[in-house]
């Protein structure tokens, strides 16, 4: 409906202005001089056009609308389907995050009293840390230890040599 009203307000005011136009130039008095109804050729055969243009296109505007309001109704539909699916995907991962959230938390908390432990010099990493004198001693038998391991190492390899004939026991400077 409101197709026509649009299109027959626009092509009769073409169609208006046209007539106008013949009236000016005496084509409409060439016509009748003829022996034409100028009436019947020129208002009755646009009518007519007017008309089979007209059904032909409100056929043709109603079927794109109806494809329209299809494919309208198959997208909200699809929107709505992601919603709930999105909705369902919140709903099942809930717990798992609330779970998480609360392990973090305590996570959180116990690195938060290590370190305040540490920081006060508790337990032996905290003695450590916060008392040079027991960390330099430690670092002293660190050294001592190595160099009781590097001195094993000789020891077994001299014992290995004199195992095998190949050398006596070296002494402090790699000489027999």
């Amino acid at each position: 409906m409101t197709t026509g009203l649009l299109v027959s307000g626009r092509v009769g005011a073409g169609i208006g202005a046209e007539i106008g136009a013949m009236n000016v130039t005496e084509q409409i008095d060439a016509l009748e001089a003829n022996a034409v109804d100028a009436f019947k050729y020129l208002a009755v055969t646009r009518f007519i056009a007017c008309m089979i243009a007209m059904s032909l296109l409100t056929k043709k505007v109603n079927e794109t609308i109806d494809l329209l309001t299809g494919d309208v109704q198959d997208a909200i539909q699809s929107i709505g389907d992601t919603v709930d699916s999105a909705n369902q995907l919140i709903t099942d991962v809930t717990d798992d995050v609330r779970t998480m959230a609360s392990a973090g938390a305590r996570i959180t908390g116990d690195a938060a009293e290590i370190a305040d432990t540490i920081r006060n010099g508790k337990g032996t990493i905290g003695k450590l840390v916060n008392d040079d004198e027991l960390y330099k001693h430690a670092a002293t038998i660190a050294k001592q230890t190595e160099q009781i391991a590097t001195d094993a190492r000789r020891v077994v390899e001299d014992a290995r040599r004199s195992a095998r004939g190949d050398g006596g026991l070296r002494g402090e400077h790699g000489r027999a």
